[in-house]
């Protein structure tokens, strides 16, 4: 694809995820709540609005790409790309009214083997933030070049992390936290991974690890990360994100 053709995947991506995110903000409460497996993991009517706007923007200016979002969308693409879109992450935050939420959308390109991003865009509406990335072109903040920091000792690390829906994996994810935290300056965790990615990509954290994702939580998220200068290495059907110096040390507490 030629760099105009990127350029377009990426407005694209870009008009979709502001859509969807001022219609979820302006959505009248009380919100109507359902949950996919358990009281942890709740859907919202908002959640659902979002990924129609996203559907059929994408659908009228690309009818043959694949498109995949959280909330059940799953269209074969016929173009050998695809776009990967959560409407809202941070739903949870969203219901409490915490205004820690975003929508991230990937275009994705199958290069033979899989499927990796091409375009990523995060969209926080809350702040007015947009993160993106084109591949090898690096990764911008409304409009301004970001970078992970160049952190060289791990005891000095912020890191953030996420917890699965499964209540019994979450005992699991406390020791590793629990281990971690003797090691490192801190940890939090603040309900939206797609956020905490786009937080390590801009220096605000110095690494994140989430063992339980789906491609939707990590797909754009991921691009921007490595186009700000940082590394990702899978975790169980995750992801871990941070600067070079201290990927290896992450990586081995939280592969453990």
């Amino acid at each position: 694809m030629t760099n105009n053709d990127e350029n377009e995947l990426l407005e694209l991506a870009t008009k979709a995820a502001i859509s969807a995110g001022q219609k979820i903000l302006s959505y009248a409460h009380p919100i109507q709540v359902e949950f996919k497996s358990d009281n942890t993991n709740p859907i919202t009517d908002a959640d659902k609005l979002g990924e129609t706007v996203i559907k059929n923007i994408i659908m009228q200016a690309r009818p043959n790409d694949g498109i995949i979002g959280e909330e059940g969308t799953n269209i074969k693409s016929k173009t050998g790309l695809r776009w990967v879109f959560d409407p809202l992450d941070g739903t949870i935050n969203y219901i409490y009214k915490i205004p820690h939420w975003a929508v991230s959308i990937s275009c994705e390109e199958f290069d033979g083997w899989c499927w990796k991003p091409k375009v990523g865009v995060i969209y926080d509406i809350a702040r007015n933030e947009i993160f993106s990335a084109i591949k090898n072109n690096g990764a911008v903040l409304n409009d301004s070049k970001i970078a992970v920091n160049e952190i060289k000792d791990f005891s000095e690390a912020l890191l953030s992390t996420e917890y699965s829906y499964n209540r019994r994996k979450r005992l699991y994810q406390t020791k590793i936290m629990s281990d971690l935290l003797l090691k490192v300056r801190d940890i939090r965790s603040c309900g939206s991974s797609v956020l905490d990615l786009c937080w390590v990509a801009c220096g605000r954290f110095d690494g994140f690890y989430e063992n339980e994702l789906s491609p939707w939580d990590w797909s754009a998220g991921s691009l921007i990360v490595q186009e700000a200068g940082g590394i990702i290495t899978p975790l169980g059907t995750g992801i871990i994100a941070s600067p070079q110096l201290i990927h290896k040390k992450l990586c081995q507490f939280v592969k453990r």
